[in-house]
């Protein structure tokens, strides 16, 4: 009886570590598909940015950064998947990698590319800014030459009387 009891036990703990483990898999699978969509999704139009800012003159630093953090979670999902499923070490250590990666590639989107994109939207407001005040003095100059245009024809039709 005390021996069913503590194999029940055991067999009880050892389905209890398999369920932990299937629901760890079970998210960890969402973690996967997320970063394969954002791969799939982000990755050229990520190249396409490089390409328009290098011939542009921009600098590339942040998303040479994200592409190459791009090429590696494309390489250690590939080599995540060759692993077998009895390889737990493996699967662990690339598990362990592919969430740094995820959370990497989701910060720069949610943190680095909030900021750029605010501190590109000051700079097209400060250049519209400069465009608007630079039009309108270029609006004011004509203004003032078209009324000394008219005002010296006034001048010559009234001296011609």
């Amino acid at each position: 009886m005390a021996m069913e009891l503590v194999l029940g036990t055991a067999i009880q703990e050892l389905l209890n570590v398999i369920e932990r483990e299937r629901e760890a898999d079970f998210r960890f699978e969402s973690i996967i598909t997320n970063l394969k969509s954002i791969l799939d999704f982000a990755f050229p139009r990520i190249s396409e940015i490089c390409e328009l800012r290098k011939s542009n003159g921009l600098a590339n630093d942040q998303l040479y950064r994200l592409v190459e953090q791009m090429k590696e979670a494309e390489d250690v999902l590939d080599k995540f998947s060759r692993v077998a499923c009895w390889n737990y070490c493996d699967k662990r250590k690339y598990k362990k990698e592919l969430r740094r990666l995820n959370d990497s590639i989701r910060d720069f989107f949610s943190i680095t590319m909030q900021i750029e994109h605010y501190e590109n939207t000051t700079r097209i407001q400060l250049q519209l800014k400069g465009l608007a005040q630079r039009l309108d003095r270029l609006i004011t100059r004509r203004r003032n030459a078209s009324l000394l245009e008219r005002e010296s024809e006034r001048n010559s039709l009234l001296t011609k009387k």
